[in-house]
């Protein structure tokens, strides 16, 4: 006895492969049996596995590999352009600007000063150095010369409560925090520390780098410490629900992988000719170093101004130091006048998704003949370093949209009850995997088991609490679509368990609107499977 099964599609809608995949997944389920094996049906896995080193920038530096740490793009640029501006900072009053050479001079004595200053401990690397400062001369400074120490480097937020401060500081088990100054915003560094006799006097970076300037110093030829790619690179802290600051620890793997995937999005003739970032994220945020290290790698200048013209009037920012890129929130971006930004090359969009008609102004008002504005969608999930998949922004593209994920990430759809990849088209757990995973949480064990998991098949993976499919852009390639879910620290997400989820039902909105010839799939199927399917459908 057989059955012969038939599925009529429409062209317009599905597309061959999701059809196969369809109709593979409705004979099983039919059958009550696995008639179609998972290796006769493709998988949500997008970039498995992925590339477990940083990918060389051919385009900068041909076939050359570097070291896997976060500065050593910095040092490769300083090397071949010792002369472009590296670092070009206004305040309402005053410019600072450094070169590749000078940057790179003035970071090595700081690294030194701060080896001799800070007490060694039992394990070096894990040496967490804290700034407690604003956007400045001074932080970006500080930045690289703790990279260089050997250290990780953790900015503080300067707008925390004086409790949030404090628990951070003992947390990092700190023994010295850098500052640009005696005070900030109006009040002490130390105010929210001053009888703990066990931290050390701040750092004043300023009173150093005037210091620094006025004696024309001989650069310092000492080797500083060799640094393992595992060791980490710096700690970003988060809020959370329960109003304790979380510490994320990224390694100099997880983000020099990172740094290199971003730097293939900036095109080779910016790289040649030089081009300008202003820096514009929060410095407690992962973008921030992305800014940062994205621009040093490829030769750009670092471009950062104070925060009452960033924040009042991000066209006259953008304007005042000639910015070719910057990175914007959906809010920000409205704020800017596209038009009249003649500089402007790229917005790198961070947050949530762009609504069509700001995606269209941006686009409409910056066209020229001779100009356009790129834009580009990062999906930057906490447990990760930077960003983890791109998106090359379209107003005809679906806002849930996240892109494809970068060389050094996979990004895979799990059944929450199997724990196995779902078939494409059908509903699964956004997980991630690669040398870009964060390194876990500070001194938060309870944390990593619920957001970190070790697959036998798969690795290491971080659980992003999204829910999502494949769908296919455009062009016909795969990309991720998050549906719900939300990237709370400490918040649970309430997971719908259903049988449609992962059914072909799951699959219609997944279709892609390139059009194909329709046509019909025909399968037999065993006589003991029929017999079972009837014998199923009788009880």
């Amino acid at each position: 006895m057989e059955m012969s099964l038939s599925m009529e599609y429409d062209a317009f809608l599905m597309d061959e492969e999701y059809a196969d995949a369809a109709f593979k997944l409705l004979v099983n389920h039919i059958s009550r049996t696995e008639v179609f094996d998972k290796q006769e049906t493709r998988l949500s896995l997008l970039n498995y596995p992925p590339s477990q080193q940083p990918l060389p920038l051919s385009h900068l530096h041909g076939d050359e590999t570097l070291a896997s740490l976060l500065h050593s793009g910095f040092l490769r640029t300083s090397e071949r352009h010792p002369g472009r501006h590296a670092l070009d900072y206004r305040s309402e009053t005053a410019q600072f600007t450094l070169t590749y050479r000078q940057l790179d001079d003035i970071t090595t004595s700081l690294a030194h000063k701060l080896r001799s200053s800070i007490p060694r401990p039992s394990h070096p690397a894990q040496t967490i150095v804290p700034a407690y400062m604003e956007a400045s001369a001074a932080f970006y400074i500080s930045w690289l010369a703790v990279l260089k120490a050997g250290f990780a480097f953790c900015p503080l937020p300067v707008s925390a409560t004086a409790l949030e401060l404090q628990h951070i500081i003992e947390d990092a088990c700190a023994v010295v925090v850098l500052t640009d100054g005696p005070m900030l915003s109006g009040r002490p560094w130390d105010a929210w520390y001053c009888d703990d006799d066990e931290l050390s006097a701040c750092f004043d970076i300023n009173e150093f780098i005037t210091n620094w300037m006025q004696i024309s110093p001989i650069p310092e030829r000492r080797p500083l410490p060799s640094i393992a790619e595992t060791d980490l690179a710096y700690v970003m802290y988060s809020s959370s629900s329960t109003g304790v600051p979380i510490g994320v620890k990224m390694s100099h793997l997880a983000a020099s992988c990172a740094i290199a995937s971003h730097c293939k999005h900036i095109p080779s003739h910016m790289c040649n000719r030089g081009f300008r970032w202003l820096q514009s994220a929060p410095l407690t945020s992962d973008v921030s170093t992305l800014e940062i290290s994205t621009t040093w790698w490829t030769g750009g200048t670092l471009c950062s101004v104070s925060k009452g013209l960033l924040f009042s009037d991000m066209t006259t920012a953008i304007n005042r130091v000639s910015a070719t890129i910057t990175t914007v929130t959906a809010n920000v971006a409205s704020t800017i006048d596209s038009a009249n930004t003649p500089s402007l090359r790229q917005l790198w969009c961070t947050g949530k998704p762009f609504s069509s008609s700001l995606l269209e102004r941006l686009a409409i008002k910056s066209h020229t003949p001779y100009r356009s504005l790129a834009l580009l969608h990062l999906y930057t999930p906490l447990g990760c370093s930077m960003s983890t998949a791109v998106l090359s922004v379209d107003p005809a593209v679906r806002s849930t949209i996240i892109g494809s994920p970068h060389p050094t990430t996979s990004l895979l759809l799990i059944d929450p009850l199997t724990k196995s990849p779902v078939p494409i088209g059908a509903v699964g757990d956004l997980y991630i995997s690669g040398p870009q995973l964060s390194s876990g949480f500070l001194n938060r064990p309870d944390l990593d088991a619920t957001h970190f998991c070790t697959s036998s098949t798969y690795g290491r993976l971080y659980k992003t609490y999204e829910r999502g499919r494949l769908v296919k852009d455009q062009n016909g390639e795969f990309v991720v679509e998050v549906l719900r879910g939300e990237q709370g620290i400490e918040g649970e997400v309430k997971e719908e368990e259903s049988a449609d989820e992962g059914s072909v039902t799951s699959m219609v909105d997944s279709f892609t609107e390139a059009g194909v010839v329709a046509e019909d799939k025909e399968m037999d199927v065993t006589e003991a499977n029929v017999l079972s399917l009837i014998g199923r459908l009788q009880t």
